[in-house]
């Protein structure tokens, strides 16, 4: 079996190459940068040069393209440390979770934003007592008319402080097993009711965040119910 790649992929690497070392030719710290490194700037490159939903399909705003054309253009970004943190959680995780449990109207208004490099998310997944044990998730969410009303506290929230958007998962059914009754929630971070406090390792990196709902408006429905 060849596993050597095409020389058009070869290129393409070589293309990502390029821009990311461009990228961080001002830049002190190369390392972890799909975590640390936030640019609107450069996520807006990404965009531009067709980088953002590359295999998504094409009806969805996507491009269209192979996973392994993916593949060599991040292993290359990743690679020389490019600032990816602005658009690595939208592009990787929430882009392809939408395609799969996400509402037609939820699609539409999420994913052009985030194929054009214009919006930042991060995941309110771990808390204080919890760590990431997901079953034993406190945060609550509760239905008001159209409205979830979210009340808790999640913690390395990555990158939350420069983020436009969180995907909260809450408990939105405290008799079910804790294993169940969970929910996963499109929340607006710059909604009232929201605290964010960026947590110094020691390292000196401040992408963690503490994340505070004190009822906190949801408007947006939820993805999945649990």
């Amino acid at each position: 079996m060849d596993f050597a790649l095409t020389p058009d992929l070869v290129a393409l690497g070589a293309e990502a190459r390029e821009v990311g070392l461009r990228a961080v030719a001002d830049l002190p710290v190369h390392e972890d940068s799909w975590l640390i490194g936030t640019s609107r700037e450069f996520s807006l490159e990404l965009a531009e040069r067709g980088w953002l939903g590359m295999t998504w399909p094409v009806e969805e705003g996507g491009h269209g393209r192979s996973v392994l054309e993916r593949f060599v253009v991040f292993e290359a970004l990743v690679g020389t440390g490019a600032p990816l943190a602005t658009s690595w959680f939208a592009d990787r995780q929430i882009g392809p979770t939408l395609l799969q449990f996400g509402t037609p109207e939820q699609r539409r208004r999420f994913l052009p934003d985030i194929v054009a490099g214009t919006s930042a998310w991060s995941i309110g997944m771990s808390e204080p007592d919890a760590g990431s044990d997901v079953a034993s998730i406190r945060t609550r969410a509760e239905r008001d008319g159209d409205d979830w009303i979210v009340n808790g506290t999640k913690v390395w929230t990555s990158g939350a402080a420069d983020a436009d958007w969180c995907y909260v998962i809450a408990r939105t059914d405290p008799d079910a097993p804790p294993h169940a009754g969970l929910s996963e929630l499109i929340v607006d971070l710059h909604s009232p009711g929201i605290s964010i406090s960026p947590m110094t390792d020691m390292t000196g990196n401040r992408d963690f965040c503490e994340v505070v709902y004190t009822d906190a408006v949801v408007c947006v429905p939820v993805i999945r119910r649990g």
